[in-house]
């Protein structure tokens, strides 16, 4: 439980990163079904945390697929998910331990709670005040509160982090161009009409918004199982269906891209959660794909796709 609590709260900003810290609290020498066990609990943590924190590329792609929706809603309907996620961790994974034995574990993570908040705070109230998405705000917030707390550990420290910089951005150049290929593939793709089958197929769904909703996760999530990344599939499926949406709300047009690629990010081994988790902590990567954590994806993606369907009632109504 505090693996998990580790990597979701420093996972939220870390990403990855919060993998190498949760490991190396933890003894070098451990059975490997032990170490199964903690990665399968980190891999959860860190997908939970894709339902909510804006620093994921998950939420800039929703964003950027559904302009209309501000960066704030995603993170409070994120919050949500996550928590209903927690509720459904604790049913499936941690039955036996009652709330005192809870307490010990999420209190030894809790100090990893103050900057999480803090950072995705900002970055939510940068976009509040200017409008930015929060792949914008990000861009804008992250680069100021870095050089400003460098400025604490003197020039030294400085000079040896910004001069690293320049090799960093240039390891995220094939980051970006999937980025950019993705969004520009979705517009061809609706554009061209290639979608229409898809479209025609999704269309008697549009009467029906929960099982639209449930049948565009399980696309977006089964795909990502299947090796097509969600960014991919997401950024097809959007613009191909952009007049089945018309009664669907935004948010939860926008989520379903969130709350799909968290699903996948949880199971699949193409994408980079599973992958850096499997190293990180020295388990074949399969294990985690086919492990505990799947039954646990399947009820999760059943529940989310039913409060998505009540929320866009609500929304609708």
């Amino acid at each position: 439980l505090w693996v998990q609590a580790v990597a979701h709260l420093l996972g939220s900003f870390l990403m990855i990163g919060g993998y190498v810290i949760a490991r190396s609290a933890l003894p070098a020498e451990l059975p490997e079904a032990r170490r199964v066990r903690l990665a399968e609990s980190a891999t959860r943590g860190l997908g939970l945390a894709i339902c909510w924190s804006p620093f994921f590329v998950s939420s800039a792609i929703a964003s950027q697929l559904v302009p209309s929706v501000p960066a704030w809603q995603l993170v409070v309907l994120g919050l949500g998910f996550a928590a209903l996620g927690w509720v459904l961790s604790k049913l499936f994974f941690y039955r036996q331990l009652d709330a005192a034995a809870m307490a010990i574990a999420l209190r030894g993570s809790a100090v990893f709670a103050g900057p999480s908040a803090l950072l995705v705070a900002l970055v939510i109230a940068l976009s509040l005040a200017t409008g930015l998405r929060n792949l914008e705000a990000i861009v804008l917030m992250v680069p100021v509160l870095c050089v400003g707390y460098l400025a604490t550990l003197g020039w030294p420290a400085t000079r040896r982090a910004l001069g690293r910089v320049p090799a960093t951005l240039a390891r995220l150049s094939d980051e970006v161009i999937v980025i950019t290929v993705a969004m520009c593939l979705g517009a061809v793709t609706a554009g061209s009409g290639a979608g229409r089958a898809l479209s025609q197929l999704l269309t008697g769904f549009a009467a029906a918004p929960p099982l639209l909703i449930l049948a565009e996760v399980a696309l977006i999530a089964g795909a990502g199982f299947a090796g097509v990344h969600p960014m991919i599939s997401a950024t097809l499926l959007l613009p191909v269906l952009a007049e089945v949406h018309r009664g669907v709300a935004d948010l939860v047009v926008a989520y379903i891209v969130v709350f799909g690629w968290t699903l996948s990010s949880l199971v699949a081994i193409w994408t980079l959660p599973v992958a850096s988790c499997a190293t990180c902590f020295d388990v074949p990567v399969r294990r985690l794909a086919f492990g505990r954590n799947l039954p646990f994806v399947a009820a999760f993606g059943v529940c989310g796709c039913l409060a998505l369907a009540a929320l866009d009632r609500i929304m609708t109504s």
